[in-house]
């Protein structure tokens, strides 16, 4: 072995007997405070922030698998900022910046980095480990701020680093920033039941809601009722995302808290319940949950939301099913019903019935699909829990008593009975879906009260003719007639699907007049459509309504009777009747 080899071994075994005898196994690298935080982080289970301006300070625990704030206040805390703090923590990288030993050498002290007894402080706990840090104030560069760590409760404040200033944001002591920021947790989709109870001078009123299997709200108490279901679903929206203001302490409030409301929500196998006060001197709204003696403010417009359920969220409209999936609807006033329903092509057939004799016609699409929409359009405003005595109502004669049903493609059927006695200016009173509580309506359009046994006809006349026909005028009290060819232009005109009914009346045919309002109205002309082999192909007979200006028109195939459309009357009386007169004269 040469000099070389042998200094060399020498040389190694002097630096392994340094290492040695310096090391000491139970001190660790002050310098490492990432991987030191880091563990404590794995595992925590604790935090507490602590400043010297405020007297309790902030404490979070995790509890199985929820974190809780524990003091100063008992409330569930937000869990994700407590992600983000330590997702910020476990990436703030510390860089070390001086030894603390020495700054005294270079005549600085830890108030210069803003570091005192005064500083924020985070205190992190987790198996078995503890780790403090202590916020001093911003860099030069205003990116970072000065720290100190703390292990296990001592003071062992060996150096100054600096990292990244963002946990500044996440420092704070307060219980609001922390805490979860709603109140009541449970998903919309979860809700099944709502209980709430209004409290006014001392009485109490209950509403109790609840949803079906087609997840569809309805009212229990204090009498049943559908709700509507866009507007609950609404108004819980608005109640879940409603934010805590602040947590207070009771003895700080001025005036006495008023109770006003408790509302319990129950869904996913529990309930929230929060009862909601007012004082006479705040107009902030304060709220204590049913498991916890914590108070908070909350802004009072949410009252408003909870309050008046069964006014403003029921379901106004009666008849709520798609129109397009209506298969028939019954009308009945005392003796007379109409039958409306749908045949094999989709036309609506109309059975009207007067004490056993039946009219049976084809309806008009337009005007019956404008009646349903009228249907549509009534509203419940307000319903009396006093029962309606029905005994004593006579429906089957009543004249000022109407029931309308409308049965849908799923068997589905809808009621209502109208009592249309003129007792309000405003609403009707009624009966939904054959139940003994009055309720009173809205009806925007009256005409739903339809005695015309015709009302759904189709109100244009088929009185086209060809271009080789002609119309003959027979003027009736002078037995004479006069037949306009097929030169004349009016024919045209008039009869080019123009000749349209204002309305059918209910009196039948007859060959000398019409009836209407107790008086007589003879016939006075005769129209006759002629087609080219000399056939009437269409008879209407008219008379003018007496100091009107509208005529009456009788049609004796059809045995049907009707007021013409005024702008028809002007110009048949016009363009023929007049013109037949002047060529009567000539």
């Amino acid at each position: 072995m040469n000099k070389t080899k042998i200094f060399l071994l020498l040389a190694n075994l002097a630096v392994g007997l340094f290492i040695y005898f310096s090391f000491n196994p139970e001190e660790e690298n002050i310098y490492d405070v990432s991987s030191r935080m880091i563990e404590t982080i794995q595992t925590l289970e604790r935090i507490e922030i602590s400043t010297g301006e405020v007297e309790k300070n902030l404490v979070i625990q995790k509890m199985d698998e929820d974190w809780m704030l524990t003091s100063p206040i008992n409330w569930k805390a937000e869990g994700l900022l407590i992600s983000n703090l330590t997702t910020k923590l476990v990436h703030s990288n510390p860089l070390f910046v001086i030894d603390c030993r020495d700054l005294e050498a270079r005549g600085e002290i830890l108030e210069d980095y803003g570091l005192n007894q005064n500083s924020t402080t985070i205190h992190l706990q987790g198996n078995n480990k503890e780790l403090s840090i202590r916020l001093g104030k911003e860099t030069r560069d205003e990116s970072n701020i000065f720290v100190v760590f703390s292990e296990n409760g001592e003071n062992t404040e060996e150096a100054i680093w600096k990292m990244s200033k963002d946990i500044v944001n996440l420092s704070t002591p307060s219980s609001v920033f922390w805490s979860k920021s709603t109140y009541l947790n449970t998903p919309l989709y979860g809700i099944d039941k709502i209980n709430i109870t209004e409290i006014h001078d001392q009485k109490e009123k209950q509403i109790i809601l609840c949803k079906n299997e087609d997840e569809v709200w309805h009212f229990e108490k204090p009498y049943a009722e559908p709700a509507n279901n866009e507007l609950i679903n609404s108004a819980l929206n608005k109640i879940l995302s409603s934010r805590i203001d602040n947590f207070i302490e009771t003895e700080d409030l001025k005036s006495d808290l008023i109770p006003v409301l408790t509302f319990e929500i129950n869904g996913l196998g529990y309930s929230e319940k929060v009862h909601l006060h007012i004082t006479k001197s705040s107009n902030f709204l304060y709220c204590r949950k049913s498991n916890s003696n914590t108070y908070f403010s909350t802004d009072i417009e949410n009252l408003k939301v909870m309050q008046n359920w069964q006014d403003k969220y029921r379901e106004k409209k009666i008849f709520k099913s798609s129109k397009d999936h209506i298969l028939s609807f019954f009308i009945k006033s005392g003796s007379k019903s109409y039958k409306i329903q749908k045949n094999n092509v989709g036309d609506w057939i109309i059975e009207h019935n007067s004490s056993g004799i039946i009219v049976e016609y084809e309806g008009d699409q337009l005007i019956v699909n404008d009646y349903i929409n009228k249907l549509y359009d009534i509203q419940i405003e307000d319903i009396s829990i006093d029962g309606i005595d029905v005994k004593s109502f006579d429906f089957e004669n009543d004249l000022n008593t109407f029931y309308y049903s409308i049965t849908y493609t799923d068997n589905n059927i809808t009621n209502i009975t109208i009592i249309n006695d003129n007792s309000s200016d405003k609403y009707f009173k009624s009966l939904l879906n054959n139940s003994n509580n009055r309720s009173y309506i809205s009806i925007p359009d009256n005409n739903i009260f339809c005695k015309n046994k015709y009302y759904f006809k189709n109100k244009l006349l088929n009185t086209s003719i060809s271009s080789k026909g002609s119309v003959k005028i027979t003027y009736i009290d002078q037995n004479r007639s006069i037949i306009f060819s097929e030169s004349n232009s009016t024919k045209s005109l008039l009869f080019n699907s123009q000749f349209r009914v204002k309305e059918y009346l209910n009196d039948p045919f007859q060959t000398t007049g019409v009836w209407n309002s107790g008086d007589w109205n003879p016939w006075e002309f005769k129209f006759d459509l002629i087609d080219e082999t000399n056939s009437s192909k269409f008879k209407l007979l008219l008379s003018e309504k007496k100091d009107s200006g509208e005529w009456f028109g009788g049609i004796p195939d059809q045995n049907q009777t009707f007021i013409l459309e005024e702008k028809v009357s002007n110009l048949i009386k016009d363009r023929f009747i007049n013109a037949g007169i002047v060529e009567l004269v000539e």
